[in-house]
């Protein structure tokens, strides 16, 4: 089937920062991966930026390991990961901001996501504990908590 392409473009992305530890603190990896490794608990935040055109703007991306109480883990991964995207919207048509802010909450927000999900794929691939695959965010709840936290600036 032929693809339509998108009017939301990535013209790229980095990785500001990049931290990943493994902690071993049992020898018992396999008493460590029954805690839950790949469910530990993470923060995420996020920030929109407008660019220098209404089509363009740009996504900074924060995501880290913590448990209750923003502690090392006694064993497991430990990270933090700093993801800037740059995008633009390729279309001649005046945008409406409802149309604009879809494109960046529901298409572009989940991009960087995804790109961050990759990244620590990919640093954890050769980890004792294997792969950690960040598991999927309620994308409507983390929208609402990023409004709440704009509103109170």
């Amino acid at each position: 089937m032929e693809i339509k392409r998108s009017e939301l473009n990535i013209l790229s992305y980095n990785i500001l920062n990049s931290n990943f530890t493994t902690v071993i603190k049992s020898e018992d990896k396999i008493s460590t991966l029954k805690k839950g490794i790949h469910n530990k608990n993470f923060t995420i935040d996020f920030d929109i930026f407008s660019g220098k055109a209404d089509t363009e703007f740009s996504i900074m991306l924060q995501i880290s390991s913590t448990d209750k109480k923003n502690k090392i883990p006694e064993s497991g991964y430990s990270f933090s990961l700093k993801v800037r995207c740059l995008f633009y919207l390729d279309t001649i048509k005046e945008l409406n901001d409802d149309i604009r802010n879809q494109y960046i909450l529901f298409s572009a927000l989940p991009m960087v996501i995804s790109i961050a999900r990759s990244h620590l794929a990919l640093v954890s691939a050769n980890g004792i504990f294997g792969t950690f695959t960040l598991p999927a965010i309620d994308l409507q709840n983390l929208i609402n908590k990023w409004f709440e936290k704009e509103e109170h600036k």
